[in-house]
């Protein structure tokens, strides 16, 4: 979809997870466990959507049944009525035994979910570290993959380092198009974030340039907003990052 459909922003995005993906790798982590650990992720993502809709459901059967209650309590109605509203209020209480039994069974079977999700963790992650650098599917390495796949699309980074190049070009590419980056808060991060992946790079030139360019952007918008501390909380706190990288950029960048 980033091929057939390409947002440099989104392309950017994409790029920066991938120089994390290298840096994890680079820590000795090995990629299955990354994989293994996105599975888990998900998982218990989709069990916390599914008790929360459940927990919903059950308050929303019982405001039914409040509800429903409160129209035999009334005693305004003549006793003929009354009599007749019986027969209903029985009905009504048998449905919400059923109901109460059914959500029963549905908590029973999320808390043997839970724990099997918690087993199944344990199982696939507990020996994270058992099996170091080992291949990657049916290739040799992880390398072996990377290289395999970018001989089939130039598009494919093989280190952190082409991750980040590849992440600062586009990320460039969307702050000077503008069409998806908000002005503001968005437009200071955004420039931070392209000053402070060039210096990872070492191209400490660019990083000078949107290093100066967020600092005076950040500044610009912070006394526009000065009346509005939570408006300007995030530009406020690019900015200190942004002024203390940027003296670090230029110290880096000094003849040795």
């Amino acid at each position: 979809q980033l091929v057939d459909h390409p947002s440099d922003l989104d392309l950017g995005r994409f790029y920066l997870r991938i120089a994390w993906l290298f840096r994890e790798i680079d820590k000795g982590e090995n990629p299955h466990m990354l994989l293994l650990k996105g599975f888990v992720h998900e998982l218990r993502k989709s069990y916390g959507d599914v008790e929360q809709a459940l927990n919903g459901f059950t308050e929303q059967v019982i405001t039914l049944h409040e509800q429903a209650g409160s129209q035999f309590e009334s005693s305004q109605l003549p006793a003929e009525i009354s009599s007749k509203l019986l027969t209903f209020r029985e009905r009504f209480d048998e449905v919400q035994q059923r109901f109460n039994a059914g959500i029963g069974q549905l908590q029973d079977h999320l808390s043997s979910l839970s724990q099997l999700i918690a087993e199944y963790q344990e199982a696939m992650l507990g020996s994270e570290n058992s099996e170091g650098g080992v291949s990657f599917g049916r290739y040799p390495s992880f390398t072996a993959f990377l290289d395999t796949i970018r001989s089939k699309w130039d598009g494919a980074v093989v280190s952190e380092h082409q991750a980040l190049e590849k992440a600062v070009k586009h990320y460039t590419k969307a702050f000077a198009d503008g069409r998806d980056i908000s002005p503001g808060n968005q437009q200071i991060q955004a420039s931070y974030l392209i000053a402070e992946l060039s210096r990872r790079i070492g191209d400490h030139e660019t990083a000078k340039q949107y290093f100066n360019s967020t600092i005076k952007t950040g500044q610009e918008f912070v006394y526009r907003h000065r009346n509005d501390q939570s408006r300007t909380a995030l530009a406020r706190k690019i900015l200190e990052l942004a002024i203390e990288q940027g003296r670090a950029n230029l110290e880096a960048a000094k003849p040795r």
